[in-house]
């Protein structure tokens, strides 16, 4: 800039050619500047710059797009009626994520648990239910997002399955003793 001229360069837009996370995404921006002496010039080779009386356009090939990183906020109690295995039903839904989703993304999230055994209780004869370690794994099927760890670890609980005792039909008269029952 010669003597006491000022130039104001500003920005009107600039954009991508696509929004998804990656490395060398191609931009362009629209340029301005304040005084009509002075035209803008490129010197970098990976861009290239047109322009047309105050306004330019550069263009390039070197941007990134960062992938959203999700953070783990919450891991709420795994609960279950006992089915004979130490996985957790509906794991995904015990894994609370922060808000940094954007609206309207699908990021593809799928989790798998396992409680650290498949018990209800610690004995046959307590009704005390164990209060189980849950261990989960979780991954995105979105290329625009990167979870921050890919594991977590909760409590949980499993409940014991109600029996059901079914005694088989029988049949007497008035005044006849109850015969014994069985069944299952």
């Amino acid at each position: 800039v010669i003597g006491g001229d000022t130039v104001g360069v500003f920005v009107k837009s600039g954009n991508y050619t696509d929004w998804n996370a990656g490395a060398d995404k191609d931009y362009t921006y629209q340029l301005g500047w304040t005084n009509g002496n002075y035209e803008l010039a490129d010197t970098a080779a990976s861009e290239s710059l047109t322009t047309d009386g105050m306004m330019a356009t550069l263009t390039g090939h070197n941007g990134t797009i960062e992938k959203r990183l999700l953070t783990i906020t919450d891991v709420t109690r795994a609960d279950k009626e006992y089915d004979g295995t130490d996985g957790v039903e509906n794991a995904a839904g015990n894994i609370v994520l922060d808000d940094r989703i954007i609206a309207g993304d699908n990021i593809g999230l799928t989790v798998s648990g396992s409680y650290d055994n498949e018990n209800a209780a610690a004995g046959e004869d307590t009704d005390a239910l164990v209060d189980h370690n849950v261990s989960y794994t979780l991954h995105l099927d979105n290329d625009n997002y990167q979870l921050v760890k890919t594991s977590a670890d909760g409590k949980g609980t499993i409940r014991r399955k109600g029996l059901d005792i079914v005694a088989e039909p029988q049949k007497i008269n008035v005044g006849e003793a109850i015969p014994t029952f069985t069944g299952s």
